[in-house]
């Protein structure tokens, strides 16, 4: 968490500074680059990770936070009068808030449900006919042999369960991440319904 908050101290002033140089809309289209950027090095995960390894990709999401919603924050208000500027604002604020659950919601089901697909399929490969799976076994149980051998049968094939949940997570999340790269990217096309800011409206709102 640290470095996705320390990309968003960064990118929050540089794209309030870049907005006013530059079209929104190009600068939103840089930030979901880099947000795409950030879920394809997350791809790339096992469970070994180390804090080196998640530090890159976290702060180029934090960076992407500022770079995609300062410059939407602008785009959203584009051409409302000033008497309804409060409730534009409010309305995009909730809105952001819905889609955020709605966002959490959705990959924490699929995390669920493709970590139980990939649970399923690892273990029908986990038997009596697999060398690999019957060696790590044996092992496993040598480690709880001062259990007694029924208590030592049952550690060690918990202990090789809670092996394959752990791997199908991890699947699951790659294959999540794969997923998110592709649909920010998706999300280009989208922004060209909004209009560009004239002169004098590229300033972000404020919220309520």
């Amino acid at each position: 968490m640290v470095a996705l908050g320390l990309g968003g101290i960064i990118s929050m002033p540089l794209a309030a500074f870049l907005v006013t140089m530059l079209d929104p809309h190009h600068i939103f289209i840089g930030g979901i680059f880099t947000f795409s950027a950030s879920f394809y090095l997350l791809m790339g995960f096992n469970p070994n990770v180390t804090f080196g390894d998640v530090f890159l990709p976290l702060f180029l999401q934090g960076l992407a936070l500022g770079l995609v919603f300062v410059p939407l924050s602008i785009l959203a208000v584009v051409g409302i009068p000033n008497e309804k500027m409060g409730n534009t604002t409010g309305l995009f604020n909730m809105m952001r808030n819905i889609g955020g659950g709605v966002g959490i919601s959705i990959v924490e089901t699929m995390l669920t449900r493709m970590g139980q697909q990939h649970t399923n399929l690892l273990v029908a490969n986990v038997d009596q006919t697999s060398p690999s799976a019957v060696s790590l076994i044996r092992g496993l149980k040598g480690l709880y042999v001062g259990s007694g051998p029924v208590l030592a049968d049952q550690q060690a094939y918990a202990t090789l369960f809670g092996l394959v949940e752990r791997q199908a997570a991890m699947v699951a999340l790659v294959r999540v991440f794969q997923y998110m790269t592709v649909m920010v990217l998706a999300l280009i096309p989208l922004i060209f319904l909004t209009k560009r800011p004239h002169k004098g409206e590229s300033s972000p709102p404020n919220g309520p």
